[in-house]
């Protein structure tokens, strides 16, 4: 939906072929019909990326039908707004397990492919909120706040390997 869609559609623009993956067939379908007009590679493959699973089948799946990972895009989030008080456990840990876990667990699957590319580039798609900070959003911003950390980190750690690592962080969507 919304930014990774639009990512995807950009992307297969300037003939990059493409794993897409998300929960939803019929926006998977949508969106590589969009990115079809192209003449690139579009697989599509309906996951959680919750699942611990979810990572190594996604690379897995990439190396079967592509060969090689040259970009990662770790665009799936969560949001809601609830104040500190009413927000329950149960909701920190889904934010902190889509915002924040995923994509260290698809960095840990994905690195050893593009440190094998000899050049890659790794986007963490992060918010504003994951600098500023915002009302009633806690445990969204600890889990943007985290994904900067994060960033900030892998970049330093993979540019002997040169692989650049960056976040985009935009407002509302």
């Amino acid at each position: 939906r919304g930014i990774g869609k639009a990512i995807a559609i950009r992307l297969a623009s300037k003939g990059v072929n493409l794993l897409v993956t998300g929960r939803s067939v019929d926006k998977l379908c949508e969106i590589c019909n969009l990115a079809g007009q192209y003449e690139v590679k579009i697989h599509s493959l309906v996951a959680d990326i919750k699942d611990p699973e979810t990572p190594a089948m996604l690379m897995d799946d990439l190396m079967q039908h592509f060969g090689k990972l040259d970009y990662l895009i770790n665009n799936a989030g969560a949001a809601f707004s609830k104040s500190f008080e009413n927000t329950t456990p149960e909701d920190w840990d889904y934010l902190m397990n889509v915002n924040a876990k995923a994509p260290y667990f698809v960095c840990r699957e994905a690195i050893p492919l593009l440190k094998e590319s000899q050049s890659g580039s790794i986007v963490n798609i992060s918010s504003v909120v994951g600098r500023l900070g915002y009302e009633v959003q806690s445990a969204y911003s600890a889990s943007k706040h985290a994904l900067m950390g994060f960033t900030k980190v892998l970049a330093k750690e993979l540019k002997p390997f040169n692989i650049r690592v960056h976040a985009v962080a935009p407002g509302g969507v």
